[in-house]
């Protein structure tokens, strides 16, 4: 309470803020590739990709349990990767193998920490960004940095990926208040059961990722810094 401003990056936790009786401004955080945006590869596969931490509340049990209503749907080879790692991984691991059994045309792979080429490239070459998260994530940044390479998502309607997640604009969202694997199979289903629709969600990523720059976080923030300024003299 003694400074001059507070900064969050999401409505989300300047609202969480609000509720504790905290003034804060929201400046989202800018989305930028560390390297040349790779180049896509052809696929006969529908690929999904996880992207994180492994523990319980980021859902990849869920999103595993998912599959098997995917695979149904779609009716194509799908191939999942999860990137990362954590305290769930090798009960993911177990999961997922028994799921494969059980499951034609299903590929689950665990690929481990990657370093940033390696994120970039996972990320070029997938058509879906799936963020299962069951806790309400405080902005959820790997949804933009997807989106920056026309990647669509699919998630739980949770914190702040509702401020960019939209339905038919970039992806779809699950109900998150009681998240569960039948709605995020319906979530994923909508995103590519079309082409066209797959399409369109594609040029949504990379137009709603744009708007996560670095000019606007600039200009968002100097703001901040000039009212600091202004209250203290």
């Amino acid at each position: 309470r003694q400074y001059k401003a507070v900064v969050t990056n999401s409505l989300h936790m300047q609202a969480e803020l609000t509720r504790h009786g905290l003034n804060s401004t929201c400046v989202y955080l800018p989305v930028a590739s560390g390297f040349p945006l790779a180049q896509a590869q052809a696929s006969t596969e529908t690929r999904l990709l996880f992207l994180g931490r492994m523990d319980f509340h980021k859902g990849g049990q869920v999103f595993i349990e998912a599959l098997r209503e995917v695979c149904t749907s779609l009716k194509k080879p799908v191939r999942v990767t999860f990137a990362g790692d954590g305290p769930e991984r090798e009960r993911w691991q177990r999961q997922a193998a028994q799921l494969q059994i059980e499951t034609e045309n299903l590929k689950i792979e665990f690929v481990g920490w990657q370093d940033e080429k390696e994120r970039d490239s996972l990320l070029s070459n997938c058509d879906l960004l799936v963020v299962p998260s069951l806790w309400p994530e405080p902005f959820g940044l790997v949804g933009p940095e997807a989106g920056l390479r026309g990647v669509a998502v699919a998630a739980f309607a949770t914190g702040g990926i509702r401020e960019w997640l939209k339905d038919g604009v970039n992806g779809y969202l699950a109900p998150g208040d009681r998240p569960t694997a039948t709605g995020l199979a319906q979530a994923i289903i909508n995103c590519l059961h079309d082409p066209l629709i797959h399409e369109r969600l594609k040029h949504g990523a990379t137009e709603m990722a744009s708007r996560f720059n670095m000019e606007n976080h600039l200009t968002a923030l100097l703001k901040v810094f000039k009212a600091a300024v202004s209250s203290s003299s």
